[in-house]
């Protein structure tokens, strides 16, 4: 494994999301090619999601990740590519990875905002 630096967009100080994020709390089952892990996950938008984990993927890399949607019984199974790593805690931000999701259908998007907007009226994740 190649050693790991910080390229969060934050570390570059450089802030590129384009749509808005909720906090998340729920565990995350995640699937690369070196195996399945899970971890924390701590925010949430329709376009990918920030993972903590002390051993962060490499950028570019190809996972799966999958949870529970709060407050549903419905399942995601998202594909994702790791966009951006934060390879250390400091400065009061997490070690972890930040995920883009990548091919997904209407239908998936759609769930996804519908609960991301309830979580947001709800003011909980």
């Amino acid at each position: 494994m190649a050693a790991l630096k910080d390229l969060s967009p934050a570390a570059k100080g450089v802030e590129n999301r384009v749509t808005d994020r909720i906090s998340f709390k729920v565990q995350v089952d995640y699937s690369a090619v070196g195996g399945t892990s899970t971890e924390p996950a701590e925010n949430l938008s329709t376009t990918g999601m920030f993972i903590h984990t002390v051993s962060p993927l490499e950028v570019g890399d190809a996972v799966t990740v999958s949870f529970l949607m709060p407050g549903t019984s419905m399942g995601l199974i998202l594909p994702a590519r790791v966009k951006w790593v934060n390879a250390f805690d400091r400065g009061g931000r997490k070690s972890g990875m930040g995920l883009e999701f990548t091919a997904m259908d209407e239908k998936k998007k759609r769930a996804l905002a519908t609960v991301i907007a309830r979580i947001r009226d709800r003011g909980a994740a």
